[in-house]
């Protein structure tokens, strides 16, 4: 089985395992109904939680990647890279391939994304898709104001 960044299937996590019923010590040793349930669960979280997620800090001056993890990275050895462009407009750039659990290198692909900033007051931030699907673009508007605002946001990928 592959792994991340490939979405999970639960054909991914092989066969419907089957026992005999029979389990001679439940401390040791886990039947197949536990087993199936726990891939199926698996497969449809890796369905619907973010594949990564990234803290984008603006200090006032400069934005920067505060924090950031990523589903396809358990190790964090990659860091993806933000950019401003012009006011509240941002981009996070990630490589577009990572390696599989077995190092195969294997295409980076978000398909939605979501916003949501860390200030009080009436801002709304917006992840625009963007033409190369490993980079998240990044609106970010004073609701009030009807302009567009620089504030840190947090930055959900899907």
């Amino acid at each position: 089985m592959s792994g991340f960044p490939d979405r999970p299937s639960r054909d991914g996590f092989g066969p419907t395992m089957a026992d005999d019923g029979i389990i001679t010590d439940p401390e040791r040793f886990v039947g197949s109904d536990q087993f199936n349930l726990l891939f199926w669960q698996l497969a449809g979280c890796g369905l619907v939680v973010p594949r990564a997620w990234a803290l984008l800090n603006w200090s006032g001056a400069a934005l920067s990647l505060a924090a950031s993890a990523e589903a396809f990275d358990p190790k964090g050895l990659y860091v993806p890279t933000p950019a401003r462009s012009a006011v509240g407009t941002y981009s996070l750039t990630y490589a577009s391939t990572y390696p599989d659990k077995d190092g195969t290198s294997t295409a980076l692909s978000f398909i939605a994304g979501e916003g949501a900033v860390q200030a009080l007051g009436n801002f709304r931030a917006v992840v625009v898709p963007n033409a190369n699907p490993y980079v998240a673009d990044i609106e970010v508007y004073d609701a009030d104001a009807g302009t567009k605002s620089d504030q840190s946001v947090l930055v959900k990928l899907y």
